[in-house]
């Protein structure tokens, strides 16, 4: 179950006359662009260790990767199919209007879905005989 209470959500028009202030900042060059020596040199030994380790971490990440979400696929319908969410207070204000607000009090949503397997696709063919 989940239970929000004291919602408050507020609604301002935006004005076209408010500007982000913005800093003065110089033009990009190529300069920018390039990395520094040391970057680089980083960057060569991180790359020369992921070369000398992939072939044996990559099928083990792949692997646990594979049944964490497999785990996680087949427990979501058991874990899903009763949902309730309750609204204790919930209030959405609009700024542009005094005094106007909507006001919703113990508001509860019950739902139950029901999981089902698909059927498999039945193959077809997109030329016509005759």
């Amino acid at each position: 179950m989940l239970k929000i209470q004291g919602l408050r959500v507020e609604i301002e028009q935006l004005s076209h006359d408010q500007r982000v202030p913005t800093r003065h900042r110089r033009r990009l060059t190529l300069v920018d662009l390039s990395p520094s020596p040391l970057a680089l040199h980083l960057w060569s030994i991180v790359s020369n260790v992921y070369w000398v380790f992939d072939p044996a971490i990559r099928p083990i990440t792949r692997l646990c990767v594979t049944s964490i979400l497999n785990q996680v696929i087949r427990h979501i319908p058991t874990l899903t199919q009763a949902f309730c969410l309750g609204f204790e207070s919930a209030v959405v204000t609009y700024v542009a209007i005094p005094d106007a607000q909507l006001v919703v009090e113990g508001v509860t949503l019950d739902a139950h879905l029901a999981f089902s397997h698909l059927l498999a696709p039945v193959p077809h063919s997109d030329t016509m005989n005759g």
